[in-house]
This record gives structure tokens, C-alpha cells and sequence, in this order.
């Protein structure tokens, strides 16, 4: 569900957390430039699902 989606993904990111960490610890730190822009990201609010469910006569 989405309630547990978040717990979710984290479970499934640990084997990778962990392994950054190590490689942080050991000075192996390595970082990727993708070439593309780069942009944050933030889940909608439950004000805007409310306002285009209303506005967008979703409802």
C-alpha cells in the first residue's frame, strides 16, 4: 500500500546503503556525472490531490 511503500523501499535499499558506507569508510568514494540536468523531486500534498480532484471535476 502506500502507507508502506516508503518502508519498502528502504528495506530493499539497505544491501546498497550498506555497501556505500563501506566504500565511504575505505576512501573509495566515487561519484558519477550523468549529464543531465538536475532536479528534485517532492510528493504531491494532500492539498493538491484535494484541489484537482475538485477543480479537475475528478470527483
Amino acid at each position: 500500500t502506500i502507507a508502506s511503500y516508503a518502508l519498502r523501499q528502504a528495506a530493499f535499499s539497505r544491501d546498497i546503503c550498506v555497501e556505500a558506507i563501506g566504500n565511504v569508510l575505505a576512501g573509495r568514494l566515487e561519484t558519477i556525472d550523468p549529464g543531465l540536468p538536475s532536479k528534485q523531486w517532492y510528493h504531491p500534498t494532500i492539498w493538491f490531490y484535494l484541489w484537482i480532484g475538485l477543480t479537475k471535476r475528478v470527483w
